[in-house]
């Protein structure tokens, strides 16, 4: 049971979506998702979504990112919230950060990603370091995402900044 806790969380949260009404993505409709991204971070790193992710992504872009302070459902658990949130966004954009790390729920987050990833086929996580940390600190499954992919550092540069904002939105853009 241990072993196979994130996929039977993932499974029971799943068949429970389809027994409240929530409609499932699959066969032609599987293009089609209500967000391009779910964004996953720590509360206190919260500057960089509403400050700098909302302006960019959604304002200059038009881009529509799913972001739990203001898009979950009031009422509804929250393990529900965030898998209908990954389900129905194209890419979840995981904000690491060692308050990332140290949250409960973002580790949550990373694993019903994973588990749509596995599900699926799709390549839905994009990794953005917002802050360094430790590689010991970062759980497996992240450890194992960053030898095998890449991932974008986020930076305050002006130059960077350009950089990271052009690979982000290529990322969320890819198949």
């Amino acid at each position: 049971m241990y072993k196979y806790r994130w996929k039977l969380r993932y499974v029971y949260y799943l068949t429970r979506s389809k027994f409240r009404g929530y409609s499932a993505i699959g066969g032609a409709a599987q293009n089609r998702f209500d967000f391009d991204a779910f964004v996953s971070y720590a509360d206190e790193d919260r500057r960089v979504v509403v400050n700098d992710m909302i302006t960019k992504l959604e304002e200059q872009q038009g881009k529509q990112l799913c972001i739990h302070h203001r898009d979950f459902l009031v009422g509804e658990e929250i393990a529900a919230n965030i898998l209908n949130a990954v389900r129905n966004s194209k890419k979840t954009v995981i904000i690491l950060s060692s308050n990332f790390i140290a949250s409960y729920w973002c580790n949550y987050e990373l694993n019903m990603a994973h588990m749509e990833s596995l599900e699926t086929g799709r390549n839905v996580i994009i990794l953005v370091v917002y802050e360094h940390v430790r590689m010991k600190d970062i759980p497996d499954i992240l450890q194992n995402f960053m030898k095998n992919n890449s991932y974008i550092e986020y930076t305050d540069d002006p130059q960077g900044n350009i950089i990271f904002w052009d690979q982000l939105i290529t990322a969320i853009n890819s198949e």
